[in-house]
C-alpha cells in the first residue's frame, strides 16, 4: 500500500516536472529577442527614409524659383519690374551721384531722397507731370522716397524713407504700376528722371 502511494507521488511529481519545464520552454525570452529586433529595427528605417536635409544650393534654387513666381505674377497684375541698386542720399549726394553740374539749392529746399539705380538704361512707363499723359522714356533710376521740407506748410513726401534706410546699398527687384510713375516737368529729383509714388519690393 505504501509503496503503491509513493509510486503515485513519483508519478505526480514527474507530470509537475514535465509541466513546468513546458511553461519554461513557452516563456518569453524568444518574443522579447523579437521585440528587441524589431525595436532596434526602427530608428535604421527611420534613418533609411527620412527626407535628407535641404543643402544650401537647394535653398537658393527655391528661393529663386518663388522670386521667379513673384515677378511673373507682379507683371500679370500690369507691374512693371525694376533690378538696381538702393541709395539713400541728400540733394548733394543725389546729384553726385547724377553726376550733373547744378546748384543743389536751383531744386529747392534740400531733402532727404530714396533712389533705386537700375543695372542699366532702362525702359519706363510712366505719367507726364505735365498733364501730357503716359509715355515711355528710357532712365537710368527711379525715385522710391522723399522728404523734403521746403516750409512749417509746403512739405514734399512720398514712399517710406525710413524702410529704404534699411536696404541702402542692397540690390533690390522692385515692381511699380505706370499709374504711379511720374516724369518730372521741372527741376526736382532725381533731376530729369522718373518717381513712383508707390513701390513695391520683390524677394
Amino acid at each position: 500500500m505504501k509503496t503503491m502511494q509513493a509510486l503515485k507521488a513519483t508519478a505526480i511529481m514527474a507530470i509537475c516536472a514535465c509541466a513546468l519545464a513546458a511553461i519554461a520552454g513557452c516563456s518569453s525570452p524568444s518574443n522579447q529577442a523579437s521585440d528587441d529586433t524589431s525595436g532596434g529595427s526602427a530608428p535604421a528605417e527611420n534613418a533609411t527614409t527620412g527626407a535628407a536635409p535641404a543643402t544650401d544650393d537647394s535653398k537658393a534654387d527655391q528661393g529663386a524659383a518663388d522670386k521667379q513666381a513673384a515677378i511673373d505674377n507682379a507683371i500679370e497684375l500690369g507691374f512693371q519690374v525694376f533690378d538696381g541698386t538702393v541709395h539713400v542720399c541728400t540733394a548733394e549726394e543725389l546729384i553726385e551721384l547724377q553726376g550733373i553740374d547744378i546748384d543743389p539749392a536751383a531744386a529747392g529746399g534740400g531733402g532727404t531722397y530714396a533712389v533705386v539705380v537700375f543695372d542699366g538704361p532702362t525702359q519706363v512707363i510712366g505719367q507726364g507731370s505735365d498733364g501730357s499723359g503716359e509715355r515711355t522714356e528710357t532712365a537710368n533710376m527711379i525715385g522710391v522716397a522723399e522728404y523734403t521740407e521746403y516750409s512749417s506748410d509746403y512739405v514734399v513726401e512720398y514712399g517710406d524713407l525710413d524702410a529704404w534706410k534699411a536696404l541702402d546699398g542692397q540690390q533690390v527687384t522692385i515692381a511699380a504700376q505706370a499709374r504711379d510713375i511720374w516724369f518730372p516737368s521741372d527741376v526736382s529729383f532725381p533731376i530729369g528722371e522718373p518717381h513712383s509714388n508707390e513701390t513695391k519690393i520683390i524677394e
